[in-house]
């Protein structure tokens, strides 16, 4: 049976806007910073207050339980300001990722403040500054679903092209985080973008794609 998210609830809309006509070339992947598990994250971001521009298109479950929150026609709100002068700009010279991706979450709490314990890895984030060591791990069944909804997302939208991290995006954000095993994606073609260094911000270490 060919993959496909599942759906709960009626999508985010109101925590999305139209794309504009933008050209979605881009998956940004992050981690929740949580421990709830997709139903949980949707419902914690149905209750957020008006004017909080919080939102994703996927979030997977450490079980692989894939779920779509909105159509992938619409923008979510999941990266904020960016870094990477290739995106679209908008009508006062900013630049805007949304509405050019799609914001995948993965169920994770990024930096874990004790341990290490059996769920966490020891791993020194590549941006400068950050002094957490210890993450915790992504699940293979999560990774699994990960590639799975990657590929599914590319059969869904075919100018997608590039594959990146929240942290390769937006200065201030350090997710997925240095636990996701970027080698099992590239393994299957989906490699990782990272831009040519340095960005506007000087924020990695230059090191050139991965």
């Amino acid at each position: 049976m060919p993959f496909a998210p599942r759906i709960i609830g009626k999508p985010l809309l109101e925590l999305s806007s139209p794309r504009d006509g933008a050209v979605v070339d881009t998956a940004v992947i992050h981690s929740t910073a949580g421990s709830g598990e997709p139903e949980a994250v949707a419902r914690y971001l149905r209750k957020l207050k008006p004017g909080k521009r919080a939102s994703y298109t996927l979030v997977i479950g450490r079980d692989g339980d894939a779920v779509l929150l909105m159509p992938l026609d619409r923008a979510a709100w999941h990266a904020g300001d960016d870094d990477l002068a290739s995106w679209t700009a908008t009508g006062d010279g900013g630049l805007r990722v949304n509405p050019c991706s799609i914001g995948i979450a993965l169920c994770n709490r990024g930096p874990w403040p004790v341990g290490p314990l059996s769920c966490t890895v020891n791993a020194e984030h590549p941006k400068r500054g950050v002094r957490s060591r210890v993450w915790e791990t992504y699940p293979q069944a999560q990774i699994d679903a990960l590639i799975d909804t990657l590929i599914w997302c590319r059969t869904q939208v075919p100018t997608l092209t590039r594959i990146t991290g929240h942290e390769d995006v937006t200065a201030g954000k350090i997710d997925p985080g240095p636990a996701l095993p970027w080698e099992q994606l590239a393994a299957v073609g989906l490699q990782r973008w990272r831009g040519p260094w340095p960005l506007k911000s000087g924020f990695f270490e230059p090191q050139g794609g991965a």
